[in-house]
């Protein structure tokens, strides 16, 4: 059978046979469920307690499941809202996709990115009126998906049978529950003590929120002369900042951090709650292409599982993510263009708008993710579509992405008369800075070695692909995209994956100052990968 289906064409991707709820025996309903939740929770306790005295550890726990509970349901009512405004989105642009409901997951999450900058730029997420305003567009975002389960599509009959291989997951994730529990500045030496939360991600939030010029009298979205970082797109940090209006921190600065830090350890747990979304996300991708090569359901199923594993159980994926970083947005959105890109059922246009629109996004949360999920998303629109349709696609594909992105463009430009600050200082202008501050940020975001001193770095264990917390990730999936290069079904994913990865590195090189941490959008590739060679794997054993 074709791995994909025929250049163009609109008929969705088959659906597998797998069985009803109601016609599954009660072991098989709930093995998989019980046991990640087993499993989660014992992670947690595991990880709650090490290394605290052995006298501590109810208390220890206590603390962890509080903060998870208070802090998570925040951060799970952010996401939920955000799907519920990703079917909306959907049914305009992919309605009749057989992945329809999955693609609300990173597409509502990239509609809320856009809209929680937007009502942070407009000062509706501060003072007095500010819990309202984060309340209303989650608010609306729960109604359409609470219609959607009660009525729609997420009807509760139509749910399929959870996967056992859930539990391979639940490990990784109940240990980054626990980091995301914990105040930042003390874990992960990798990260300076959370440097960079603590003088960035967090402080810009704490700062918006103090601010006067936003519309409701209180602070808004905007930049600061006093760190550079605020004239950063800040998509993620505008989530942070919802976040924390969601606990009332508008009407009180300090609220940010009061009750046990509830806005911080919510907006830790929104970082974290992202990346579960992007392992979702992967493991779709890795179930669409093991459907299409006629890989018995429950090999496609082990597959997928595996796939998203990788994406939970990546030492990076568990460092970043548990803090107030913004990294785990790229891998979702990344995810999200990779999967509408195999889509069977939606024009290619419609395809090439959400994929654009998801790379933009991506790159508002870090600007970085333009080159890094750029090529991967790119290949993969280009794979499955005819080439009459490659120019049109290009064109709207990069329409949408610069459209998502027009109001920090805006906002930079009002600002500093620079809509790229602090980038093409030598075209736009400088703005407030001098010419050393110029030369003072570029020296310290870039590096100067030879071409073989980026190289050297690449393979390195302090900056490269050897570095510790990625321990065997890239050399194991070197090995499995071969798998997926060399076996006819998936032949064409694994080359675009492939591509996309040595794409995305060689723009690590080019473009950055060379950090580990920056590959971390690269587990999208590779972790779709690794689930294909784990499915073929299961596949070629059980014939």
């Amino acid at each position: 059978m074709p791995e994909a289906t025929p250049a163009g064409s609109t008929n969705p991707v088959p659906q597998p046979h797998a069985p009803h709820p109601s016609q599954a025996s009660a072991l098989r309903r709930w093995a998989g469920p019980l046991g990640a939740i087993v499993l989660l929770l014992a992670s947690c306790a595991g990880m709650s307690v090490v290394g605290l005295p052995v006298d501590t550890p109810v208390a220890a726990l206590a603390s962890t499941l509080t903060m998870v509970s208070l802090g998570g349901g925040l951060a799970l009512g952010y996401l939920l809202g955000a799907m519920g405004w990703g079917r909306l989105v959907v049914r305009v642009l992919a309605k009749d996709s057989p992945s329809a409901v999955w693609l609300q997951l990173p597409c509502g999450l990239g509609l809320a990115l856009f809209a929680s900058h937007m009502l942070g730029v407009l000062g509706l997420l501060s003072g007095p009126g500010g819990i309202i305003g984060a309340w209303a567009f989650v608010g609306v975002g729960l109604v359409v998906l609470a219609h959607q389960v009660t009525s729609g599509e997420l009807r509760p009959e139509r749910w399929p049978v959870a996967p056992v291989w859930l539990w391979l997951g639940a490990p990784a994730l109940g240990l980054t529950l626990v980091a995301a529990s914990s105040p930042p500045g003390w874990l992960w030496g990798s990260e300076g003590g959370g440097y960079d939360v603590l003088s960035y991600h967090m402080q810009l939030v704490k700062e918006w929120l103090s601010g006067s010029e936003g519309l409701l009298g209180a602070g808004r979205l905007w930049p600061v002369e006093h760190n550079v970082y605020s004239y950063l797109p800040s998509y993620m940090e505008g989530a942070f900042l919802h976040v924390a209006a969601m606990v009332g921190a508008g009407s009180a600065p300090d609220a940010l951090v009061a009750g046990d830090g509830l806005g911080v350890v919510g907006a830790q747990m929104l970082h974290t709650l992202v990346g579960l979304v992007g392992a979702l996300t992967v493991a779709r991708c890795v179930w669409v292409a093991l459907d299409r090569a006629s890989v018995p359901g429950w090999c496609a199923r082990f597959g997928a599982c595996c796939g998203a594993a990788m994406v939970l159980g990546t030492p990076w994926s568990v460092v970043v993510g548990s803090m107030a970083y913004n990294e785990m947005v790229l891998v979702t959105l990344g995810a999200g263009a990779v999967l509408v890109s195999l889509d069977g059922g939606s024009s290619a246009l419609k395809r090439a708008i959400v994929a654009g629109a998801l790379v933009g996004v991506a790159a508002g949360a870090k600007p970085t993710g333009v080159f890094l999920l750029g090529p991967v998303a790119g290949l993969a629109l280009l794979a499955y579509a005819p080439k009459r349709k490659w120019v049109p696609m290009v064109l709207v594909g990069s329409v949408a992405g610069v459209a998502v992105m027009a109001p920090w463009l805006v906002r930079n430009f009002l600002a500093g008369g620079n809509p790229i600050f602090p980038f093409g200082t030598d075209l736009f202008g400088s703005a407030h800075w001098s010419a050393e501050q110029v030369a003072r940020y570029g020296a310290a975001h870039r590096f100067d070695g030879t071409l073989m001193d980026r190289i050297g770095l690449l393979f390195s264990s302090d900056r490269g692909i050897m570095h510790a917390q990625w321990v065997f990730v890239f050399p194991m999936s070197a090995v499995c995209l071969v798998i997926a290069c060399v076996w006819r079904q998936t032949r064409t994913l694994g080359v675009v994956l492939v591509l996309g990865a040595l794409g995305g590195l060689a723009a690590w090189l080019a473009l950055t100052h060379v950090q580990s941490r920056f590959l971390v959008p690269l587990v999208v590739p590779l972790a779709t990968g690794f689930g294909l060679a784990c499915g073929w794997l299961a596949h070629a054993g059980h014939e």
